[in-house]
């Protein structure tokens, strides 16, 4: 995105939005400098679908958010069928979207809550969304998808141990959630509290309960899975060896997931258990900070929840 996005998270210190008012990731987007104005809108045609907007000829901010097509991953990861920006507004305003060779201008309309504008598009190349004229939105985001199957959304939370859902606005987090039409929430964590050794993780514990309480008050209904922690390994007289609370963070975890009413799939066990982070590292699954994943071993663990899934609707079916 251009330099004047301004990013609101609940896992950004500091950066927190007054209102509440995020995307289904924790974060949305507020867009600073000069913009025009809506000022009315003109019939040319019996037709509604023809009118056109006005807007006033004050000099607009560049604003923008570019995205390009990668070329690592799984082939239908890379590919898309239509983009959809998702949005809040309280004035109409110009988009001009460029899809390779397709270019064309787009007004949207006012949003109080949340807005959703989506563009059959196949880009090979790139896409990029301008924001042209008008009052600028605030962004919540850019969902590329297919035209079929299961779609998945991944947003990476640095440095987060899941606290922030709580925080969000209910309404807004549940209108998200159903316009997205989303089944299931995935919540990987736990990693981040490793380094903060304690001999008991009851306070986690009840964290996770408000968490994932807050993601089922907003959308009653929808599954949670909770992945508990990776193995983690530390020096140790010169030798790496676990982090021996791995154990008990991960306890926690579940111990939330199930008084919730969610899932919980144990990664730790998974691995191995006790110091298989180093066996991992050793076949290049893991990294040599003996903490995360190498691109290998992400792609062996996805296959792993994969099998795990479908080991339950198997047995559900039987």
């Amino acid at each position: 995105e251009s330099k004047n996005f301004k990013k609101k998270a609940i896992y950004v210190r500091g950066a927190a939005a007054e209102d509440g008012m995020y995307g289904i990731g924790g974060s949305s987007f507020q867009i600073s400098g000069a913009y025009s104005t809506f000022s009315s809108w003109v019939q040319d045609s019996v037709s509604e679908e023809n009118s056109k907007a006005n807007f006033t000829n004050k000099k607009q901010a560049t604003a923008y958010i570019k995205i390009k097509n990668g070329y690592s991953g799984y082939k239908l990861a890379r590919h898309y069928s239509k983009a959809t920006l998702l949005y809040r507004s309280d004035q109409p305003f110009q988009i001009n979207l460029r899809a390779d060779n397709y270019v064309n201008d787009y007004v949207l309309n006012p949003a109080y809550s949340i807005g959703k504008y989506t563009w059959s598009v196949s880009p090979q190349k790139s896409i990029k969304i301008s924001f042209t004229k008008g009052k600028f939105p605030t962004v919540y985001g850019v969902a590329l998808d297919g035209a079929k199957g299961v779609a998945v959304d991944n947003f990476a939370m640095r440095g987060s141990s899941a606290l922030g859902f709580d925080k969000m606005n209910k309404g807004q987090y549940s209108r998200q959630l159903k316009e997205m039409n989303v089944r299931c929430v995935v919540l990987q964590y736990g990693i981040n509290v490793v380094p903060n050794v304690r001999s008991d993780y009851g306070y986690y514990k009840n964290i996770l309960v408000r968490q994932l309480g807050s993601i089922k008050a907003a959308y009653p209904g929808v599954s949670i899975i909770v992945i508990g922690p990776s193995d983690m390994s530390k020096n140790n007289g010169g030798q790496k060896v676990s982090y021996t609370n791995v154990p008990l963070i991960r306890d926690a975890m579940k111990e939330a997931a199930f008084e919730t009413g969610s899932c919980f799939w144990d990664l730790y066990e998974a691995m191995g258990g006790k110091n298989s982070m180093v066996a991992w590292v050793n076949k290049g699954l893991a990294q040599k900070d003996y903490t995360h994943f190498s691109f290998k071993g992400a792609k062996y663990v996805g296959e792993m929840f994969y099998e795990a899934i479908m080991q339950e609707i198997d047995k559900e079916i039987e």
